[in-house]
């Protein structure tokens, strides 16, 4: 019901749920199925991908980015390049960009932080504003929520107990420097 249906010069749409793409007018090439995905794409935001209820709810002018599972990057406004996969991965995102988040919780409380890769459930799920992590493993660098050039390989490495503001950090194994 209602999908697509602001679109009025927006070319290469497609849109297949209730609300999904509901107030795109001019945007182009996206692709939106479930529920609410992509509902606020208004003008401008374009070669978006969003399958999963409420993916990609409230990205309005954001290019490229990619949104799979339920409440998926669905805070997204401006942010460009970032791709979710997993429930409510990167679901807070307002403006961050260049982001990769696999895994359910992955990244979620992210707002303006960028060029991060997360891959495990709750894998940098506090990180904020941190840029240029890199995290592997259930929740691993579970904590950060601004530090700068981590690297945490393996469960619970720098896990919850540790870093929110330390940077250049690596630590590899399951609970490796967590604590620290």
């Amino acid at each position: 019901k209602d999908a697509g249906t602001a679109i009025t010069t927006g070319d290469y749409n497609t849109a297949f749920g209730s609300g999904a793409l509901i107030t795109c007018a001019t945007g182009s090439a996206n692709t939106a199925v479930g529920w609410k995905a992509l509902e606020m794409c208004e003008s401008g935001g374009e070669y978006n991908t969003c399958v999963g209820m409420a993916a990609g709810e409230g990205l309005t002018t954001g290019d490229n980015n990619v949104a799979i599972g339920a409440s998926a990057l669905d805070a997204a406004v401006t942010g460009g390049g970032n791709v979710a996969v997993g429930a409510s991965s990167l679901s807070t995102n307002t403006s961050g960009a260049n982001n990769v988040a696999v895994g359910y919780q992955c990244l979620q409380l992210s707002t303006t932080a960028s060029n991060n890769v997360g891959v495990g459930y709750g894998a940098l799920y506090a990180n904020t504003e941190g840029h240029s992590n890199v995290a592997v493993g259930h929740g691993a660098l579970i904590a950060n929520t601004e530090a700068d050039f981590n690297v945490a390989i393996g469960r619970d490495a720098m896990g919850a107990t540790a870093n929110t503001g330390a940077g250049y950090n690596i630590a590899i194994g399951g609970s490796a420097l967590d604590g620290a």
